[in-house]
């Protein structure tokens, strides 16, 4: 059968049929301007030809299944493509409407000479629907004489209308597949540009996409016992330095953006696979059809499959792909071709995923077109389009460095710059891609793509800081800084962040930051403020982050001395009697400690006591009533120790010098902040010492969902400049939202703690900040 076929085409039958199918209807025509005489045989010859039609119409479409090019070309030359064009109008003979989009899906001939017929303008006059009108004219914008014509005859807009309207997917695939051929021609982008329908109608389907993803970042926690030493506390530079080994990223030297590497630099990555590869390339419009026929960027035209009115037909709840007939004419096994066609709806799931995310990468490709152009740039400029970018980009599983490419374009548009602002770029730039969860939980291993999408925040940050340290820019800030209270934080973040009046020798004032973090805490009743903008951080923690940005990372390494020597605690015979093992002929030697009702809790050696303890050095050396009258026995109260029986009971063996896991195990932060109260009550330096060492345990078990109850220990010491340091860059670098709000609670809930608190974390910011790393974000 293949063989007939091609010796037809090679015979020039597909001219012959076209001017048979011309002929036949125009004898149609003439017959009905015949008297009314010949009414019967008037009716009978349009019967006849109608038959004819319905052969010819047949034969053809038969024939564009085995070559639609060269039937197209043959039946252009012709002349029928006017009458065809009347078949579709007039959906008088079966299969024409068919015939006529396969046509003009395949053939550049053909589609040529529907143009010359004036095809455009005769079907925007016949009053069909968008639905009906739509399988026509897609084709039309693979060429650029039809893209002009679609864009200036008002076809475009009925095009988007029909986006907006239908709920079928593989429809709205063939419509954003056409519209991707607007990359050609920029008046055509910047039409669809300017059209609100057509941002607002993929701006919904991205948000809908968005909404079923959920590729979040949930951190796993490294093993200490496989990597590390025991006791070891994991910091995030160690960790980074791993990933930087085996990932080749580089790590950031100071804030969440400013370092030297950029995703937009070329570099080599393990992970060469298709998400990484794709995120590496600038696409472009005249590189975008050479791409697969399969992927978002490739021409409509080479991807038939996709397109609902080639070969397939609908129903309100499924969609169906009719089996190519080239396939089942020529092969022998035509119930096995039947078969293989009945199975192919066990896909639909699949094919509709697959569908779904060609919609939305074709959508982000007119996106990422669009924000090359500067004239577009300020029709991209609006909230929900920002928020679907920087979402996308956080949450979508592949192309989200490319997207990184589109939000940069739209942070460089200077005189955005203070609708940028008032939407809190920055601040969703910062907490979607710089305190991914895996960055701010300690001992979490980096994920791959949290560090891609870090890099992808600081440039678009980079570039942002460009611009709003300007005279228009600080205009901007200006205006905002006498707003609403979401938009005064905003304002002196970003002023803090990105305005440097002299960039090679400035130092960013952070009083307003303190100033507004004071008036939060010093509320009665705490509260942190509330999101500034819907599902967003509180206010607290945007002062808090704006601090951490001006921390380098090498703090790390001084804070934590994470280069310390790890010497293992000796395991110390125990120390203390309990009373139970009978009378010692020395009791003169040993302090009992009992509880209110008498009961012996233990016995400590004297020695050690003194030795250990500055406070009961001095109550049994000097001249005090315990000296005096020989007291030899000491009550334990819990309401004035402010600690439970069990960790006093720890902290006499550690006066006592026991050292080992069984009589002195720190194994909880709470009873590790007791002993840090008890040991600064008692003044006991060695046990401070002891227990914050550079592995010792408060360095080990401190970390964001502790740091309440260690903060509340620190900020009563008479002294402990490291505990205090331990527990800001804590607070700063590895808090999370909820964690830092907790923090802050502990705070504000001791009114006279608080200038304490707000001295402590002003002298922190200053010793370690380093103000001259900020100038890389305005170089």
């Amino acid at each position: 059968m293949c063989t007939v076929y091609r010796t037809v085409l090679l015979s020039n039958g597909g001219h012959y049929l076209g001017n048979l199918l011309a002929s036949r209807l125009e004898k149609t025509n003439e017959s009905d301007e015949e008297k009314a005489g010949n009414a019967e045989k008037t009716d009978k010859l349009r019967e006849e030809n109608a038959k004819m039609a319905n052969e010819v119409i047949q034969v053809l479409d038969t024939m564009t299944n085995y070559s639609v090019v060269d039937c197209g070309r043959q039946l252009a030359l012709s002349g029928c493509g006017k009458r065809l064009l009347d078949l579709f109008v007039e959906k008088d003979l079966k299969g024409g409407r068919l015939l006529v989009m396969r046509l003009c899906k395949g053939s550049t001939h053909f589609r040529d000479a529907l143009g010359e017929a004036k095809m455009v303008d005769t079907v925007l006059a016949s009053g069909l629907s968008p639905s009906e009108l739509a399988p026509l004219l897609i084709p039309f914008s693979q060429d650029a004489w039809g893209r002009a014509k679609l864009r200036e005859s008002g076809a475009l807009d009925l095009l988007i209308e029909h986006l907006a309207s239908t709920e079928n997917l593989q429809e709205l695939v063939s419509l954003i597949s056409s519209f991707r051929h607007y990359a050609h021609d920029r008046a055509g982008l910047s039409h669809l540009c300017r059209n609100p329908l057509f941002m607002n109608t993929t701006v919904k389907h991205i948000t809908t996409y968005l909404k079923k993803q959920d590729d979040s970042c949930k951190p796993s926690m490294n093993d200490e016992e496989e990597d590390f030493r025991p006791n070891s506390p994991l910091l995030l530079e160690i960790e980074n330095k791993l990933s930087t080994r085996h990932k080749k990223i580089e790590n950031p030297s100071f804030s969440p953006w400013s370092h030297e590497g950029s995703p937009y630099t070329s570099h080599s990555s393990p992970k060469q696979n298709s998400d990484t590869i794709s995120s590496a390339i600038e696409f472009s419009p005249s590189s975008s059809a050479a791409c697969s026929p399969y992927s978002p960027y490739s021409s409509p035209a080479s991807s038939g499959s996709l397109s609902p009115y080639s070969c397939s037909f609908h129903s309100p709840g499924r969609s169906y792909s009719f089996p190519n007939l080239e396939e089942l004419h020529c092969s022998s096994d035509y119930e096995g071709a039947l078969k293989q066609f009945g199975d192919s709806a066990k896909q639909d799931k699949l094919d509709e995923d697959t569908l779904q995310k060609q919609l939305i990468e074709g959508e982000l490709s007119l996106w990422s077109w669009q924000s090359q152009d500067d004239g577009n740039i300020p029709f991209l400029v609006r909230e929900d389009l920002v928020i679907c970018l920087i979402d996308y980009i956080r949450h979508a599983p592949n192309n989200y460095a490319r997207m990184g490419k589109t939000l940069k374009r739209i942070a460089s548009n200077r005189l955005k710059v203070g609708q940028l602002l008032a939407m809190h770029f920055h601040v969703r730039v910062m907490y979607a891609f710089c305190f991914t969860p895996c960055r701010v939980t300690r001992r979490a291993r980096r994920c791959f793509k949290c560090e891609r999408t870090n890099e992808i925040g600081r440039e678009v940050l980079r570039e942002f800081a460009r611009h709003v340290d300007s005279e228009f820019g600080r205009e901007a800030l200006s205006r905002l800084s006498n707003d609403t209270k979401e938009l005064e934080v905003s304002s002196k973040t970003a002023t803090v962040l990105f305005v440097r009046k002299n960039i090679y020798n400035s130092t960013p004032n952070i009083e307003p930051l303190l100033q507004m973090l004071e008036g939060i805490l010093a509320v009665e009743d705490f509260d942190a403020g509330g999101p500034s903008y819907l599902d967003g951080p509180p206010i607290i923690w945007q002062l808090i982050a704006t601090l951490s940005v001006l921390i380098p990372s090498t703090v790390f390494r001084d804070v934590f001395e994470i280069d310390a020597k790890w010497e293992p605690p000796e395991n110390v015979e125990c120390q203390i009697k309990n009373g139970k093992d009978g009378e010692d002929q020395d009791e003169e030697n040993y302090i009992g400690f009992v509880e209110p009702n008498g009961k012996l809790i233990a016995k400590v050696r004297l020695e050690n006591l003194c030795e250990n303890s500055e406070y009961f050095m001095g109550m049994f050396s000097t001249d005090l009533i315990e000296k005096v009258t020989g007291v030899r026995e000491l009550t334990f109260s819990e309401e004035k120790e402010g600690c439970s029986r069990e960790v006093f009971v720890i902290f006499l063996h550690l006066l006592s010098g026991c050292r080992n896991s069984v009589c002195a195990n720190v194994s909880s932060a709470e009873i590790c902040a007791s002993l840090i109260q008890l040991s600064d009550r008692y003044l006991s330096p060695s046990i401070m010492k002891y227990l914050c060492l550079p592995h010792g345990p408060a360095r080990r078990l401190l970390d964001g969902s502790t740091l309440p109850v260690f903060l509340q220990a620190a900020l009563y010491l008479s002294e402990n400049s490291k505990l205090i340091d331990l527990c800001f860059l804590t607070l700063i670098k590895l808090s999370k939202a909820d964690e830092i709000v907790a923090a802050l609670r502990v705070a504000s809930s001791n009114k006279r703690l608080l200038p304490t608190f707000l001295d402590y974390l002003r002298d922190f910011v200053k010793n370690y900040s380093n103000f001259k790393s900020l100038t890389r974000l305005t170089s």
